[in-house]
């Protein structure tokens, strides 16, 4: 129990959770008492301990998912946004089992600006794929992937194939093999960070205050025709882009 007359006890419980993490008592994934219990251990209100794991958070050591709790954050992963690296091989290079889940399938008429990425004519059939991608079981990515109906015709059904469980095979590069395409890269990538939706902020199980890094990728076949365009919400505490050039 800490010093009542000490103005400042959510920064002694900050340190006192950051050395137990330090130390290896709390490991990298381990979920945190509640607020009330923590509350109870150190002999302070509840709104004390929330103001310190507010600021843990805030310094990346905890994350707190959304109807889950608070967990000590581990180390992010590094993604290598290159030509041809891709999900599956960042997340085993790094020793994280990869899995996706689809979330919806939806057919739409292409806009003005899809359509001339995509290089097809506006209201063309485009086939929208919503995937949430996964390591080891926590929700990185909330990916949106439009491809052309005309270029891989029955690419609807094959996601839907998969059902709404979490799976690992789910590979792109199987995925166009599919459709007769033996070699796809990368043809163009922009990043940029904003504030999450609340879609995101759900499905990600994070917190309002957590930014998002978004990548929209275009992917192209060997004689570089577009095959799809992907937009990718990561979480930024979990991931960290790294361009391989």
């Amino acid at each position: 129990m800490f010093d009542r007359g000490d103005g400042d006890l959510w920064r002694q419980i900050s340190e006192t959770i950051t050395d137990e993490i330090s130390r290896g008592v709390l490991p990298p994934g381990q979920r945190l008492p509640a607020s009330t219990a923590l509350a109870a251990r150190f002999g302070v209100h509840q709104h004390t301990v929330l103001k310190a794991v507010s600021h843990l958070q805030a310094e990346g050591v905890l994350r707190v998912e959304r109807g889950r709790g608070t967990f000590v954050a581990e180390r992010p992963i590094a993604f290598q946004i290159g030509a041809r690296t891709w999900f599956e091989q960042n997340l085993l290079e790094s020793n994280h089992a990869p899995a996706r889940r689809v979330l919806s399938v939806v057919e739409m008429a292409a806009p003005h600006a899809l359509a001339e990425t995509l290089r097809i004519q506006p209201g063309d059939a485009l086939c929208v794929v919503t995937l949430l991608g996964e390591a080891d079981g926590v929700p990185i990515y909330l990916g949106r992937d439009h491809f052309p109906v005309e270029r891989l015709p029955g690419i609807g059904d094959y996601f839907r194939s998969f059902g709404s469980e979490p799976t690992d095979r789910i590979v792109f590069s199987s995925l166009f093999r599919q459709f007769g395409v033996d070699d796809f890269r990368r043809r163009d990538v922009r990043v940029r960070a904003r504030p999450p939706s609340t879609s995101e902020v759900h499905h990600l199980r994070m917190t309002m205050n957590v930014p998002i890094l978004e990548t929209i990728v275009t992917l192209v076949d060997r004689v570089d025709r577009p095959l799809a365009q992907g937009l990718a919400a990561y979480c930024s505490d979990r991931v960290e882009l790294a361009m391989s050039l």
